[in-house]
């Protein structure tokens, strides 16, 4: 049986075209999963960014509704907002935490004056601080026998 130079060639070509068929595929579900985690990610921003969008129209009716006087801490009582927004308030400022996902914080800080309520910060910021150097166990770069 002759397999001639033609048949060989073809043989490659069939196999060369095979492997790229199969790598686009992974790529285009490594893809897909990229485009998944970022939907998630957007959403559970916009999520956590209408909520403090109510938080911040519930302080700006709550200041009018004390005639634009008081303190910030009278505001922030009157809001009974939930423990876990660590909301804090100062002299003439209220700041508060909305969880984005489980490291991600969108942290607002709103300023109360006779003109209203404006906000001060609206930033997405880290929600946790690693301290790699107790947890990990690095070499000193010396040999024990």
């Amino acid at each position: 049986m002759n397999i001639g130079g033609a048949s060989i060639i073809l043989l490659i070509a069939v196999f060369g075209l095979t492997v790229f068929a199969v790598l686009s595929i992974r790529a285009s579900y490594k893809e897909r999963q990229m485009a998944q985690k970022n939907r998630e990610a957007v959403e559970a921003y916009y999520e956590a960014d209408a909520r403090a969008e109510e938080i911040f129209a519930q302080v700006a009716n709550k200041w009018e509704d004390a005639g634009r006087v008081g303190s910030a801490q009278a505001v922030l009582d009157a809001l009974k907002l939930s423990e876990e927004m660590e909301a804090k308030a100062a002299e003439n400022e209220i700041s508060f935490q909305v969880d984005v996902d489980h490291n991600r914080v969108l942290y607002v800080s709103l300023g109360l004056d006779k003109g209203g309520c404006s906000v001060l910060r609206w930033k997405l910021v880290s929600g946790t601080s690693g301290s790699y150097g107790e947890s990990i166990d690095l070499w000193d770069g010396g040999f024990t026998e």
